[in-house]
Parts: C-alpha cells; structure tokens; sequence
C-alpha cells in the first residue's frame, strides 16, 4: 500500500514517512495540495494531510480529491482541532481526523482503519458496497469508524437497498490481513418457526427423532465474526427474548444438552420495516431492540441517491457482459436518463435484474432505450411498440421469443440466456402455440 504525506513542513513529511515505512507501508511526499494533486494517481492508496497550509488548505484538498477519487481514504491532521472543523471534515469524506501531537499508535490504527478499506475496495470480486452520493460517503465513514469496535448495527431501509452488501461491508472491515473471521447469515422470514431454536442454538445427537448426530446452531457459527439476522421483526417472539440472553450474557446451551458454551460474535441485523411500528406492533421486543441499535444505519433508497445510478449500472453490466460473455460495454444517455428518472420500487435489486436482462439478450457494445426495460415499459427492437402497463405474461413471451430469435431457434441455448431450464421453456412454447390456436379459433 502506497501513503501520501501532504505538509509544508520538511520536518513532519520526514516523521510521517518514518512512521509509515516502519508500519510496512511506501509513501510519497508532496509540500502541498497542488504538489499532492501532481502526483495523485491509481498508485495512492491513502492521503494524510495536514489542514493548514499556505497555498491550499487540507479540506480543500479533500474537496478536489473527492472530485477525481470519491472512494480514496483522506486522513486529516492539524494542531487546531475543534468540533466544527471535525464535522465539516467528515461530511466531506474524510476517513479520519488526527489532532496533533500524536504519536505513532494513534496513526498506524487511522491508517490500518484506511488500509482495510482499500483491500476491501480492490480484493472483493462479488457484490460491492457502491455509491459515490453523499449519504453513501457518509455511511461508508460511520462504518470505517465502528468497524474494530463490538457495536452491534441495525440496518434500516426498504427491500433491495443492500442491507447485507452493507453487513458483508462490515465483516470485510473487521478482517485485517493476517485473519479470517466467519460470516453467518440468517434470513428470519425465511426459517419455519418450530426449526428456529434448532437453528440457532443448535443439538446434541439423540435430542430428538431425527438428531443422528450433533449439530452447531448460528450463534456458535458466528463466534469470532458476525451473525446477520436479516428481517430481525420476523424472528417469532419467543426466540428473541432467548436471543436477547445470549447477547447478554454471551453463553449458549444446545438443545438436548447441558454443557454451558461460550459465544462471542458481532450481532447485526435489519429490517424492511419502520422500526417504530414494529414495537407497537410487537414485531420486535423493545428490550431487544435497545440492545441491537447501539448504531442504526439507514440506507436510503435508490430514488434518493439517484447520482449512484450510473455508477452501479456500469458495475452491473461489466459483471453481466463477463458472465454471458457478451461485448456490451456501455448504456448511451438516452438509456441512462430512462434509468435516472425512473422511480425504482424495488431499488439496487430491480436495477441488477434490468441491466443483467438487458446485456443478455443484447448484441451490441452500446445499451439503448429499445434494450432496457423497466416494469410498465417495454421497447421492441423491431416494433417501436410502448406499453404504459404490459402484464408479466406477456412481457415473458416477448423475452422467449427474442431469446430464440438471438440464438437461431437453440432452445436449449434460449434457456440458458434467460435463465430457465430447457424444459420449463419448453412447456411455456406450447401454452402459446395452445393460446393462439384459440385466439384464431
């Protein structure tokens, strides 16, 4: 990892670039922000800046590096530290603020902090935490910050705005590079509720019929990493007054046995609901929820952070066009500006599904209008045909039909481009053979 040191004084450039060596880190040195600006480039990890310089300040610097590398971790130092100027740092973007003097333990954790999020940005090949608007800069600056701590994160936000992309986020946060700590994820919604306390707290073999053998639950899964708990107000009641226990006293019991075990892992979960309601409601237990919101998180939908669109739909198409071994490469503006406008219901979910649809059945390197669509919209290649409402049935056969059309009349190929079995296409060919002998009937 490269580090540069942006300060007009020689004296502290030389300190900083000790310290940084014996870290096991490079650096690059610059006098000021024009210098720093020169020389930043793919190549820099990380910026430390001092804010107050004669040609340009550290928060202005911050500023113009925001413009050219939104993601890049800028730690601030100054003599002058106050709470406003903290503030104003971070709504800018800044990962860190350092007040001098400091010594060496205080900077190599700013820089670990920054570190981790720079293997995470450059290593994860999945799905990514993207988003550049700024509450998304802000959320990525809280989480950076929380990220060594045991704080237990409740994140808030309507389906598909990538709750557990941002719990994945965390985790990949937490691990430095010489450790490895597991991931465990639950969805609450999903598990049947007489298999919850079984899945949780796990069995010893013979605790009931079907238990041939011991098996662990999630929380011992979890110990050393995170436990998610997505959809936390769909956990039956019962259970989470248990888990309310385990989290305070941090000790399991299988079901059938009687030895006392020991758990430690970081709890994370989220909802789809207002959280509020789900008190009333008695979706959730209020002792619980005070135990799981030390930090809530909440994510704004993609409606509301509309600057993202582009940037996530690149991210998208480059993952799909990489899967489906297409040429697709880029969405002209006319195609971006349908993307921008539309009000996205099911937020970063639906536009994944919109783009990987979109670069399978395309053949060109450019995205238009007329391959995008978007739920009560649909263009045609052939027919500049537009439907304010067109039932899902009708947009299905529109999509097998220019599947085939793609790949010659190969069913088995049309299946595999949209994503069904060959017989499931199959079956759908012969209820519309079926359907338009009767219309013609």
């Amino acid at each position: 990892m490269r580090v540069l040191i942006v300060d007009d004084n020689h004296q502290m450039r030389k300190a900083l670039a000790a310290a940084i060596k014996k870290f096991g880190y490079e650096s690059a040195l610059a006098a000021g922000g024009n210098a720093a600006l020169s020389i930043l480039d793919d190549s820099i990890n990380v910026v430390i800046s001092d804010i107050r310089m004669p040609e340009m300040s550290g928060v202005d610097l911050l500023k113009k590096i925001r413009k050219r590398f939104s993601d890049m971790p800028v730690i601030l130092v100054t003599a002058y530290g106050s709470v406003a100027l903290a503030v104003e740092a971070f709504k800018l973007g800044a990962s860190d603020f350092i007040i001098k003097p400091f010594n060496n333990k205080i900077l190599k954790e700013a820089i670990d902090r920054a570190a981790r999020f720079v293997k995470y940005e450059n290593d994860i090949i999945g799905d990514k935490f993207i988003g550049n608007s700024p509450d998304i800069l802000k959320i990525k600056n809280i989480l950076r910050k929380v990220a060594d701590t045991d704080m237990p994160v409740l994140l808030c936000g309507e389906s598909g705005t990538g709750k557990e992309v941002i719990a994945r986020y965390i985790h990949t946060l937490m691990n430095g590079s010489d450790k490895q700590t597991p991931f465990v994820a639950i969805n609450c919604s999903a598990v049947p509720e007489n298999l919850f306390e079984s899945e949780m707290f796990g069995y010893e073999k013979g605790a009931f019929t079907d238990a041939a053998v011991m098996k662990e639950g999630k929380f011992e899964e979890a110990s050393n990493g995170i436990l998610f708990a997505d959809e936390i107000t769909e956990m039956p009641g019962n259970l989470q007054a248990k888990l309310l226990r385990v989290l305070q006293e941090k000790e399991i019991v299988r079901i059938g046995g009687k030895k006392i075990i020991p758990v430690n892992f970081r709890f994370i979960s989220s909802t789809n609901r207002d959280i509020k309601d789900s008190i009333e409601e008695k979706k959730i237990r209020e002792d619980l929820f005070y135990r799981i919101n030390a930090l809530t998180i909440t994510i704004p939908p993609l409606r509301h952070r509309k600057g993202d669109i582009a940037t996530l739909s690149g991210y998208f198409l480059k993952k799909y066009a990489s899967k489906f071994k297409r040429v697709a490469e880029s969405i002209d503006n006319d195609a971006m500006e349908m993307l921008k406008n539309y009000s996205w219901p099911g937020n970063i979910r639906e536009l994944e599904n919109v783009i990987e649809r979109a670069v399978a059945l395309s053949d060109d390197k450019l995205l238009t209008k007329s391959d995008i669509f978007l739920h009560g919209t649909y263009s045609a290649d052939i027919k500049e045909e537009k439907f304010s409402v067109i039932p899902l049935a009708d947009m299905e056969k529109k999509l097998i039909y220019k599947a085939l059309e793609k790949c010659s009349g190969n069913k088995t190929k049309a299946a595999e481009m949209i994503g069904v079995t060959s017989r499931t296409l199959r079956n759908k060919l012969k209820e519309y053979e079926t359907d338009d002998k009767k219309f013609k009937q």
